[in-house]
C-alpha cells in the first residue's frame, strides 16, 4: 500500500507537469451508485454513493487535513476542520509526500491516506470528520 504513495522524482515531475494541464474535476456520473437497502437512511445513501465516486490526486508535500479536504471535495464532501483538528492534533498535521492516487474510488484512496498516519474517518453530517484509530484491546 505504501509503495502505491511513494514514487520516484521522474514519476512525481512527470505528474507535476501534468496537473497544472488537467485539472481534477469530480466525476459526477459515478455518484450514481447501485442499489442500497432501502432501510438506511436518505442522507446515509448520498453518502455510500460519494464513497464510491472515483477520485484522482496528486502532491508531493501536503498536510493531511489538506490532502483529506482537496478529496472530499472531488466527491462534494466537506472537512470538518474544528472537529477533526480536536481528535487528531497533532497527527492531522503531519506531511505526505508523493501522494499520487488515480481513478481509485473514495474509500480505498482516503484508506490509503489516513491508515499509514494512524487515522480514520467518518462522514457526519455531509462532512468528513477525522479521528485517531482504535487501539486494539
Amino acid at each position: 500500500m505504501r509503495a502505491r504513495l511513494v514514487f520516484g522524482m521522474i514519476v512525481i515531475a512527470g505528474i507535476e507537469a501534468w496537473l497544472p494541464a488537467a485539472p481534477l474535476q469530480a466525476q459526477a456520473t459515478s455518484l450514481q451508485a447501485g442499489p442500497v437497502p432501502s432501510q438506511a437512511p436518505a442522507e446515509m445513501r448520498v453518502a455510500d454513493s460519494r464513497l464510491d465516486a472515483k477520485v484522482t490526486y496528486g502532491v508531493t508535500q501536503k498536510r493531511v487535513q489538506y490532502v483529506v479536504s482537496d478529496l472530499g471535495q472531488q466527491v462534494g464532501l466537506k472537512y470538518n476542520w474544528r472537529k477533526s483538528y480536536r481528535h487528531t492534533r497533532p497527527l492531522c498535521l503531519r506531511s505526505l509526500h508523493n501522494v499520487v492516487i488515480e481513478d481509485e474510488p473514495f474509500r480505498q484512496a482516503i484508506a490509503e491516506v489516513l491508515s499509514p498516519v494512524g487515522l480514520r474517518y467518518r462522514i457526519e453530517n455531509d462532512e468528513i470528520v477525522l479521528y485517531r484509530q482504535r487501539r486494539p484491546k
